[in-house]
């Protein structure tokens, strides 16, 4: 397995129309906060001014060459070393791939961003997801943001005493008999 991380603005107009036609799946809008189709057009004038973004970082996510979905990195707060991640992926995708992608990204806004709070909002009908969440160290705010989300964070600290779950051990383990590249 090969996971390639790119971000959306070096991608080529044929692997942004891939990537809407996942983000535009059913299966995918009904747990985002905007759940309307996104056209192409809106989407590539949307990508233009995210390369002038200081505070955003949006990667799709490759497995052997196809996109398989997108990882977001939005609201970075370096004054208080925080940001929103979230994940998108296509309907029936490899567990493995949506884990290490989670793992990875994770690593990279604690260990290369520097950040140390991660926010997290999941739909409440997504329960997959929240409790993927869970599974990852992600705890539940007391106060939520919202009636229709979960409101989630994990810092650097649980991150970090978490390496010995079940998930952390099984993805490490992998992370060896796989590539993977950031660009």
């Amino acid at each position: 397995m090969k996971l390639l991380f790119k971000e959306f603005t070096e991608l080529d107009f044929i692997e942004h129309k891939a990537l809407l036609e996942i983000r535009n799946s059913n299966y995918v809008k009904k747990n985002m906060k905007t759940e309307s189709i996104i056209e192409i057009k809106d989407h590539v004038e949307w990508v233009i001014k995210l390369k002038k973004s200081k505070t955003s970082l949006y990667f799709a996510i490759f497995e052997d060459n196809s996109i398989v979905g997108s990882v977001s990195i939005t609201f970075i707060n370096n004054n208080e070393s925080t940001c929103i991640w979230g994940i998108y992926l296509k309907e029936k995708i490899n567990p493995l791939v949506s884990s290490i992608s989670s793992y990875l990204i994770i690593e990279r806004i604690f260990n290369e961003l520097n950040l140390k709070k991660i926010y997290s909002e999941v739909k409440k009908e997504n329960i997959a997801a929240y409790k993927f969440n869970i599974r990852l160290g992600f705890k539940e705010e007391e106060k939520p943001k919202e009636d229709r989300y979960f409101s989630l964070f994990l810092d650097v600290d649980t991150w970090g005493k978490n390496t010995n779950s079940n998930i952390i051990r099984i993805i490490k383990k992998r992370l060896d008999k796989i590539e993977y590249q950031f660009m």
